[in-house]
This record gives C-alpha cells, sequence and structure tokens, in this order.
C-alpha cells in the first residue's frame, strides 16, 4: 500500500500518530505534517473515497523517504555472506571479523546487516477458539532441581500446567519425583 494511502487509512480509523509512525518506521512530526495535509485536501472525510496514487502525489507531495546511513559493516559485506554461506552464526561472523579484520562496529551492526541477507522468520501461532468447557490443554515438564521445603532436600522437579481453552485461565503446580 502506498504511503500516503496507509496514513489516510489508518488516520480514518482511529489510530494514533504515534502508532502510524511507530508500525511504519516514520517519525511523528511527518506523520503529522501527512495527515494536516489530508485533512485541508478533505481525504479524512469518511464518505469519499481514497483517491489513486497520481492524485495524492500530486497533492500532497513527495513521500518520506526512510533514512539511509551507511552500515559500519558495508565494507565487510563480502566477507559476511562468505561466512553466512558456512552457516556461521552472528555471535562467531562478528567475533571473526574483530579478531581478523580489524572491525570496530557493534554486534548490533552485524546483526542487522546480517539480517537484510537473511530475514529472521517469525514463529507463527494460531489462535484456536473453542467453546467454553470444550477443551483444556495440559503441559507437564521438567524444571531441574528444586528445594523441597517438605524433605528439606533438592530434588527433581516438575512443573504441571492446564489451559483452559475458552478463557485461557490456568492452573500451575509443582510435583516432586
Amino acid at each position: 500500500m502506498n504511503i500516503y494511502k496507509e496514513i489516510i487509512y489508518r488516520t480514518r480509523a482511529g489510530e494514533s500518530e504515534r502508532s502510524i509512525a511507530r508500525d511504519m518506521g516514520i517519525s511523528r512530526p511527518t506523520i503529522h505534517k501527512y495527515k494536516e495535509k489530508a485533512e485541508s485536501e478533505g481525504y479524512l472525510d469518511q464518505k469519499r473515497e481514497l483517491p489513486g496514487n497520481e492524485e495524492l502525489v500530486e497533492s500532497l507531495g513527495p513521500a518520506p523517504k526512510p533514512p539511509k546511513t551507511p552500515s559500519t559493516v558495508e565494507n565487510y559485506q563480502e566477507i559476511v555472506k562468505n561466512y553466512l554461506d558456512l552457516n556461521l552464526q552472528m555471535t562467531v561472523i562478528y567475533q571473526r571479523l574483530r579478531e581478523n579484520y580489524g572491525y570496530e562496529g557493534s554486534y548490533s551492526s552485524v546483526r542487522r546487516f546480517v539480517h537484510h541477507f537473511k530475514p529472521v522468520e517469525k514463529e507463527v501461532f494460531t489462535r484456536v477458539n473453542t467453546e467454553p468447557g470444550e477443551e483444556m490443554q495440559v503441559d507437564f515438564g521438567f524444571v531441574g532441581q528444586i528445594f523441597d521445603p517438605r524433605t528439606k532436600k533438592t530434588r527433581n522437579g516438575y512443573v504441571f500446567v492446564a489451559t483452559l481453552g475458552y478463557s485461557r485461565h490456568q492452573y500451575a503446580e509443582i510435583a516432586f519425583d
């Protein structure tokens, strides 16, 4: 979706400038500026259909461009790509850049640079909605050595967790052996 259209659409939906700015990665004053221009042109009227991209560019001006500062890792791009081909972890890549090539930047810069080439796959969750009393999920697992106040000794501890499907209410209890 065009940046202008998204700002107008989300403003019409009642979202705050702050949340729009955070989600889109654009400064809040920039969002405010485009919101004011859109309001003066009448684009925020719910009854009016969203205009086309050409009309928006003509009336609102050029779209904001995200700031582009060169990465400190840019000079090591080929080396990093080779390390990624070897399936090295980012911490190892960072250490090797520092030790072997005199890299003086931060680990965070290496991480951002690596994610540019190899995006992180977000874990996908599907929320399952059930009727009341229809489902309960049970988990049971080892949590480590825990002090047992009854026997006054350290013992293997396990946790039992039951979660109701409808209300998401949970019950948890620690068990020994």
